[in-house]
């Protein structure tokens, strides 16, 4: 399959999890829309202690492995959560962009849909901004 045959026959995660001050498309979700679709395989695992490495299959453009090398700082020390815990959530953050950015998903939003409807047509032309004067260049005489 094609990328952009995948990305017209994706419908897109909605982004229903909040978190951190704003809404996102959480990893399940994510998965699931590219299920959803069929033919593609995404396989992700950690190389090394910090590094994730993605694989998909099925789509004919991508043919490497991506490796995302997740920041020392995503592993600081939270208030609440155990080091496992710190761990997975940076993995599992990692996991999510990687695949997104892979496929061009980015999720919508609840009220995303009223910014995909066309903008209103304007019933009168378009006015230029400047006007370029017409410029006739000769052959000086030699």
């Amino acid at each position: 399959m094609k990328l952009a045959e995948f990305q017209r026959l994706l419908t897109q995660p909605e982004k229903a999890t909040a978190g951190h001050n704003y809404n996102y498309a959480n990893l399940p979700s994510v998965l699931n829309a590219i299920r959803s679709v069929g033919g593609v395989g995404v396989s992700q695992r950690i190389d090394g202690s910090a590094t994730l490495v993605t694989k998909i299959t099925g789509i004919d453009e991508i043919t490497d492995e991506s490796r995302f090398e997740i920041p020392a700082g995503f592993f600081e020390p939270r208030k609440g959560m155990s080091s496992a815990q710190i761990y997975g959530s940076a993995i599992t953050y990692a996991r999510r962009y990687a695949v997104c950015a892979m496929l061009g998903i980015v999720g919508v939003d609840e009220d995303d849909d009223a910014s995909l409807e066309p903008a209103p047509t304007r019933s009168e032309p378009s006015k230029p901004v400047f006007a370029v004067p017409s410029v006739t260049l000769s052959k000086p005489n030699a």
